[in-house]
């Protein structure tokens, strides 16, 4: 009995200590004063009235915003400029106007001087102005001593209100943080053409691209998909021309907007641009022109607003270096119609040698039944030219010895029945660059991989019939 009592006794001791410590770190209620009267508003009663909102006006050291809803329900800038709101940040500013209320409500007979609550010279003013005539200004003073909550008043009113510090930060930037700050009328549906230029020498030869690339959505065998028109003709990555025209479409928040005008152009390296990004439409076309750097961002104007947007140059450099063609040298529905393969190492003193299909499930050395191997054995020659992805492709034309290829160390070809159907030449690895060179002469492919890829390929025939018992 008694090991019960002194437990009974050992918890409730606990639980007056836990008591005392919850209390003792209880924030007080966020008065101004100790033993204040100022009362706390159990509820939260919104303090904008925002389906009947007409227009709403903010006042800073900056100067004046104004925002007007249209008779369609949709918000426009009206001062000190015209403009679309930047739908991002002009949406979190209405989120928070929606669930703005009052916390703490102090009467005049509580209140300090208002000066005490910077609401004598308010920082910022919020003029709101509803459908049915009537108007109100919402002064922001100081932050409390917690800086969680904001001392406000509405002019003409006599309490002073205490609300969460959150909206001040959509109350003290100019108008053109609010501003539409993205590329416009660019879209992946109806796209029929890309063209993706760079006029500047330095530009292209720093991004290693051609002047010119032009791209045409075309119905082929595989369904619609991409290709290239010029400089060379041939598939192109459906998913990376996609991305691309995505990120325009959807991603592109500026980090800066700034005012130009036409005659502003040529200083901004606008008239003539850089570089340009068209897109073609049914109906029209688009043109995004790309401008000089300044401070880390470079500059894309399009001739429908009178603004430039600020980016993050090393996001706009990628996205004209972008490689839009194949990622992969080969595509592997390519292989099933081979029947041979010719394997020589011109730049070394390894004997050629050839493999050839024998049945559907094995190939054999020479074609020869008593060196049959099974056919998976085949992707030694072919995997990293249909699965691993390229790191890059070099348009240097003609091609320079330093790319070993006069004399490749290996030289593949691949045969059909219809006859050559492939021929692949693999040259120089760079160690200090970490590039192995790989020549398609067919299409007049140079690329290059991260890693040397002839190191997968067996230098002799015997190796293919390694582990395997011959009749």
């Amino acid at each position: 009995m008694k090991k019960w009592i002194s437990m009974a006794l050992g918890l409730a001791v606990i639980a007056v200590l836990a008591y005392l410590a919850f209390a003792w770190q209880r924030k007080p209620e966020p008065s101004q004063k100790t033993g204040s009267s100022a009362s706390t508003i159990p509820r939260l009663p919104k303090m904008v009235e925002l389906d009947r909102l007409k227009s709403l006006k903010i006042q800073n050291e900056l100067g004046i915003i104004k925002f007007a809803k249209g008779e369609d329900g949709s918000w426009k800038i009206v001062e000190p400029g015209k403009d679309l709101p930047e739908r991002i940040f002009f949406n979190s500013f209405i989120d928070e106007l929606d669930k703005l209320g009052p916390v703490v409500q102090i009467p005049p007979e509580e209140q300090e001087a208002m000066s005490q609550y910077g609401l004598e010279k308010p920082l910022q003013s919020l003029s709101l102005e509803y459908d049915d005539g009537r108007s109100k200004v919402l002064k922001i003073g100081k932050d409390n001593p917690t800086g969680d909550y904001m001392y406000t008043l509405f002019e003409g009113e006599p309490d002073v209100l205490l609300v969460r510090s959150r909206l001040r930060m959509f109350l003290q930037n100019d108008w053109s943080y609010y501003r539409f700050r993205r590329l416009s009328d660019i879209s992946r549906e109806q796209l029929k053409e890309l063209r993706v230029v760079v006029l500047d020498p330095q530009l292209r030869e720093q991004l290693e691209v051609p002047e010119m690339r032009h791209l045409m959505l075309q119905t082929t065998s595989v369904g619609r998909a991409w290709v290239y028109l010029e400089p060379y003709y041939g598939p192109a990555e459906s998913q990376a021309v996609g991305n691309l025209i995505s990120w325009m479409e959807k991603a592109s928040l500026a980090a800066d907007l700034k005012e130009i005008k036409k005659e502003e152009l040529s200083a901004w390296q606008l008239e003539p641009p850089r570089a340009y990004l068209e897109m073609v439409y049914p109906d029209r076309s688009e043109k995004v022109m790309v401008g000089r750097e300044l401070s880390g961002k470079i500059y894309l104007y399009q001739d429908k607003r009178p603004v430039i947007l600020g980016y993050d140059k090393n996001t706009i450099l990628e996205l004209l270096a972008r490689e839009l063609r194949p990622h992969k040298l080969l595509r592997k529905p390519e292989m099933k119609i081979l029947t041979k393969v010719e394997v020589d190492f011109p730049g070394s003193s390894n004997a050629p040698y050839n493999i050839a299909r024998l049945d559907q499930e094995h190939w054999a050395v020479n074609r020869d039944p008593a060196k049959k191997f099974p056919k998976v054995r085949l992707s030694w020659l072919t995997l990293n030219f249909t699965e691993r992805e390229l790191d890059g492709y070099v348009g240097e034309r003609p091609i320079p010895p330093r790319f070993g290829l006069q004399k490749p160390r290996v030289d593949l070809k691949f045969y059909s029945n219809a006859g050559l159907e492939y021929e692949i030449q693999i040259g120089a690895w760079d160690q200090k660059l970490r590039r192995c060179y790989v020549y398609y002469p067919q299409k007049d492919l140079l690329v290059y991989y991260g890693e040397d890829v002839a190191e997968w390929i067996p230098p002799d025939a015997d190796k293919f019939l390694l582990n395997i018992k011959q009749p």
